[in-house]
């Protein structure tokens, strides 16, 4: 009996056996799988190669799921490696070709590359299947400033694995703390090229760092070792607020939750409130959020017995416009930071500061300058635990500068720092000498960019099946100050006190308007009929000059008529200058930027052009020399004269007008050309000049 049932238990396992061993040799294996690896170890080209044999393999031999190469694709995008990703999700659509799911993403990695055209058409493929994709069109309605984010991200990929212990040592990662100049913070450790982070919050004690990352959080913590590198937390939520008077971690996720750190981790959630996106909290925890009633709204809830029940929605001085949120609250109420989509600053939502005054009301709503907001998205800010520090979310990167800069804002002095015009009464913020003239079959276009930042740059943008490529120049935030576009279109700002305009709702919003206009004019005229077609907000705070290589200029600034106005350069021969003051409305100026000798001497030295044989680089250099500006607050750091009909730069660094170089338009597109510091063009006597003035000025400064 034993020897049966011995022998029925034989056959038994045998036929399991069999059965599984015909399973594991059935068992498909994971085209995505495969091609992760050799992305990783071996890079594009062979992953390709790879992709195309896998496809030519009888299908029974791998798996090919659109979810796991999607899922590829993003990782490796959130990873810094954006080429790759693009390579894995066009295997995504062409494998899966009627999924509007992977057109879509196809059309997030190339806006992540900078590649409008190829993010658009990809975008459009998706809604053709799939009419309702309403992230698709969402996207598409944005796509200008999502293409300002991603060109201004960092480039800065992964430097170490998740969890590793980096080495570095001290507060907030080891990183050099930071001015009145915002920097990004840690980059290639929390800010990472593709990472999309935003939102970012500290330990009472600052040893824990908690970052939005790819909809998910992450954290770094301070070991006896050093600070580890980002993991992915297990919490459900995102946009998370720890306050540093009670070490609670609020957090969003179908309305506000809160936790509480116990020896074994954090507690089980517990929901607060239903209505609310991003909670802070003051000392006295009252809490202050996003609510939503006709569009995204500032608001606050009171603790009454213990409870958070019925909130109330701010004033006007927080609610500027359609969308306002993520309120960032001092702990003691005396000031509160939130963005708004209100029109007039650089972005698509800026932030905006509004402080307690002595009766307990708050201040009307303050801009917090063109330093911090910069063009795409500027929004999701906090205060380190400490309170030296303010942290926010620009460009897909995370931020820091000092707090001290928010103090200014309630003087003014960020506003209009007074003390510039101490030392030298003609220096404005942005100062900038502009004009251009034509005569016979010349015309040039000239520019001194003036102000205290001195590293300077230049880069291309290529051209698109529908766009222009052009050439640009300006600081290290890469907003372009000026440039020349492959037509002949230049264009300069002058900075101006804000002045009000009149909104236009039935429009468009004008988002980044000049990035509209050099991308798709090639003349003037084309340039105001294209402004004509937007609103242009309620504000503006600048002036900007554009002449073309038929010789037409114009300056577009507020009318005061709260229009958009158009001074425009005399046809045929002749020349229009910009300064500071606003050429529609002179009243519309700094201290002392009307009258401006500037404009005086320029115009002077125009007026002795008398025909083309006058008109030449050399002249043009001349007159930027005349007008330049030195001293302890401010240089003409880098000058430029555009040939617009034959499409060559001249070039000039820190007004030091005996160098010049010599860019060919074309040329410097083809090449594609990333962010070059200018006086990396120049001899090294040249800069060593320039280095030696500015410590010279530097050093007059700090003993006036």
């Amino acid at each position: 009996m034993k020897l049966k049932v011995l022998a029925i238990l034989l056959l038994i396992f045998s036929v399991c056996f069999i059965q599984i061993t015909a399973q594991e040799k059935n068992k498909k294996e994971s085209a995505a799988a495969v091609l992760e690896k050799i992305f990783k170890d071996s890079g594009i080209e062979v992953a390709e190669s790879k992709f195309t044999e896998l496809i030519s393999i009888d299908k029974d031999t791998y798996t090919f799921n659109e979810q796991e190469f999607l899922t590829l694709g993003n990782s490796l995008r959130s990873t810094g490696r954006v080429k790759a990703a693009i390579s894995v999700l066009k295997m995504t659509t062409l494998l899966f070709p009627q999924s509007s799911n992977a057109w879509f993403n196809l059309g997030q990695i190339y806006v992540r590359n900078v590649d409008r055209e190829k993010a658009i058409e990809s975008y459009k493929k998706a809604l053709e299947l799939d009419p309702e994709h309403g992230m698709a069109r969402e996207e598409m309605a944005w796509i200008d400033f999502r293409i300002d984010d991603a060109r201004l991200e960092t480039r800065e990929i992964e430097r170490f694995e998740p969890g590793v212990n980096t080495g570095l040592k001290g507060p907030y990662l080891g990183q050099k703390p930071p001015g009145k100049k915002p920097v990004v913070f840690a980059p290639g450790i929390v800010s990472i090229y593709g990472g999309n982070e935003n939102t970012i919050t500290f330990s009472p004690d600052g040893k824990e760092i908690y970052f939005g990352r790819e909809g998910g959080i992450s954290i770094c913590e301070l070991t006896e070792q050093g600070w580890t590198a980002p993991t992915k937390t297990s919490i459900k939520g995102y946009e998370m607020y720890i306050s540093p008077s009670t070490g609670k971690m609020y957090y969003t996720g179908g309305g506000i939750w809160e936790m509480e750190k116990t020896p074994d981790g954090w507690s089980k959630p517990r929901k607060l409130v239903d209505m609310g996106m991003f909670a802070t909290l003051t000392q006295e925890e009252i809490l202050y959020t996003t609510v939503f009633s006709k569009g995204a709204k500032i608001g606050r809830y009171m603790k009454v017995n213990g409870k958070y029940e019925n909130y109330e929605i701010l004033g006007d001085q927080f609610n500027l416009s359609t969308f306002n949120a993520h309120p960032c609250v001092s702990p003691d109420d005396s000031f509160l930071v939130f963005d708004s989509n209100k029109s007039g600053g650089r972005g698509y939502t800026n932030l905006y500061i509004s402080f307690r005054e002595n009766d307990g009301t708050w201040s009307k709503a303050v801009y917090l300058g063109d330093e911090i907001n910069t063009p795409g998205t500027n929004n999701c800010s906090s205060l380190s635990p400490d309170g030296k520090f303010f942290f926010y979310t620009s460009h897909n990167d995370i931020y820091w500068v000092s707090a001290e800069i928010l103090k200014d804002f309630r003087t003014g002095k960020a506003v209009i720092d007074l003390s510039l015009f101490q030392e030298s009464s003609d220096l404005i913020p942005g100062s900038c000498t502009i004009f251009s003239a034509s005569f016979g079959s010349t015309v040039l276009y000239g520019n001194n960019e003036d102000y205290r930042i001195p590293d300077t740059y230049y880069w291309a943008e290529p051209s698109g099946e529908k766009t222009y490529g052009g050439v640009f120049f300006g600081f290290d935030n890469f907003s372009p100050q000026g440039g020349i576009n492959e037509k002949g279109l230049a264009f300069d700002y002058n900075a101006l006190p804000e002045a009000s305009l009149e909104p236009h709702p039935e429009l468009p919003a004008k988002g980044d308007i000049m990035r509209k206009i050099y991308q798709t004019c090639a003349t003037v005229e084309e340039a105001i009929a294209l402004a004509k077609k937007y609103n242009w907000g309620s504000s503006l705070r600048w002036q900007v000059l554009l002449a073309d290589a038929t010789g037409d200029a114009v300056v577009f600034s507020a009318g005061p008529d709260g229009e958009i106005a158009f001074t425009r350069k005399p046809k045929g021969d002749g020349y229009l200058v910009s300064t500071n003051f606003n050429r529609a409305n002179p009243k519309n100026t700094y201290p002392g930027g009307y009258p401006c000798w500037r404009y005086n001497k320029a115009v002077e030295m125009l007026d002795n052009i008398e025909d083309e044989e006058n008109l030449t680089v050399d002249y043009f250099k001349a007159i930027l020399d005349a007008c330049h500006i030195e001293s302890a607050v401010g240089n003409t750091l880098y000058s430029n004269v555009f040939d617009l009909k034959n499409g060559i730069i001249y070039l000039y660094h820190w007004h030091q007008f005996y160098e010049t170089k010599v860019l060919k338009v074309a040329d410097v597109i083809a090449q594609n050309t990333s962010p070059i510091r200018i006086k990396d063009l120049f001899s090294q006597e040249t800069v060593k000049k320039a280095e030696d003035e500015y410590e010279r000025y530097k050093d007059k400064k700090k003993t006036d």
